[in-house]
């Protein structure tokens, strides 16, 4: 099994590592922000880091859960139902369980 880094692309793990690189150096200088002020460096680091994510998402295929394992059908919550999930999870209770 290929490790995450493994699939990325030399040019797309250049960009992570350099936007995360820049958002630790920010988070290190600027203890005081406001939280504006974080949501915006927030925003910049998930601008570059989720089409990358995604694109690794694309590239394993429906139900497979992408690059992050157990998120296959269901995901990876106990009680989702999906093919990973222990015996006896299910679909949840039903209307009839509950009453």
């Amino acid at each position: 099994m290929k490790t995450l880094a493994g699939k990325l692309s030399e040019d797309d793990k250049g960009k992570l590592n350099s936007a995360v690189d820049a958002a630790l150096s920010w988070l290190d200088t600027h203890q005081g922000a406001t939280k504006e002020e974080y949501e915006a460096e927030k925003k910049k680091l998930e601008n570059i880091a989720m089409p990358i994510m995604s694109k690794l998402a694309g590239q394993a295929g429906p139900g497979t859960g992408g690059p992050f394992p157990g998120a296959g059908a269901g995901g990876p919550f106990p009680g989702a139902g999906g093919p990973n999930s222990p015996p006896g999870y299910g679909g949840g209770p039903t209307v009839d369980e509950v009453d």
